[in-house]
């Protein structure tokens, strides 16, 4: 029981010192007008996305660096902590930087937070993981375990995410994952989740949002591709195994 409160503790601090270094940067960026103030909120729907990007936007012509660096230390902050809302972050990116830089930012971000949860999770996690989701955990461990190709599954289940990611980042350092592994995995693959979510928001301001109908054909199309290539990992990965099969 100590070990846990030691650990919610630990890792309380270092949330606290995150929103503390979040909210000095606050304090030093240039005020919003009221307007635009009152229509920043947790986003609930695509409407509210785009609301905001559209703030973002408007603040971005004149404060170009700034309304990167927040971005960043958001995006980083959420993705260490395991807090919802990274896919709406992601459609924002892709309206406010575009497709290219918009998808590069979002992977170094979201490896860089992902690496940092792992990081958390090793060296403070230990008692809370076995305490609330120790059947998980052993589940996980398992199917590792099962797996001669320790890249390729997490390259698997970060591109057809079965196991949520934020037990894959949590986990993985528990079961001594290497790092390299788990950052390579990561990077390469959130890449066709992230650049379908890029281009919606690269495209939103032609999306009729009213109609609820938002997935045109190009999105479509880039879809299908993504999904085309999602498999391939777990093609080599039952390559891989059949041919393990026959050295037996």
């Amino acid at each position: 029981k100590k070990d846990e409160i030691k650990s919610i503790i630990l890792i309380f601090i270092c949330f606290i010192v995150y929103c503390l270094g979040l909210y000095i940067l606050y304090l030093n960026n240039p005020s919003l007008p009221n307007e635009h103030k009152s229509k920043i909120n947790m986003p609930r729907n695509l409407q509210d996305v785009y609301n905001i990007s559209e703030i973002f936007l408007s603040f971005q012509q004149t404060n170009y660096l700034i309304v990167l660096l927040d971005f960043c230390l958001i995006f980083i902050f959420i993705q260490t902590f395991c807090i919802p809302g990274s896919a709406c972050l992601v459609i924002v990116a892709g309206r406010i930087f575009g497709v290219y830089f918009g998808l590069f930012i979002v992977l170094i971000c979201s490896t860089i937070g992902s690496t940092n949860c792992y990081y958390v999770s090793k060296l403070f996690g230990r008692p809370i993981i076995f305490y609330f989701f120790k059947d998980k955990y052993e589940d996980f461990a398992k199917k590792i375990e099962e797996n001669r190709n320790v890249f390729l599954y997490l390259l698997s289940l970060r591109i057809m995410p079965i196991c949520p990611n934020m037990f894959v980042n949590i986990f993985s350092p528990l079961i001594n994952v290497k790092v390299i592994d788990f950052v390579i995995a990561t990077f390469i693959g959130i890449i066709p989740i992230c650049t379908s979510l890029i281009y919606l928001g690269y495209t939103l301001e032609n999306v009729d949002l009213t109609s609820g109908n938002f997935v045109g054909y190009d999105i479509m199309i880039v879809l299908f591709i993504l999904s085309f290539l999602s498999l391939l990992p777990t093609f080599m990965r039952k390559r891989e195994e059949r041919k393990a099969m026959k050295n037996i």
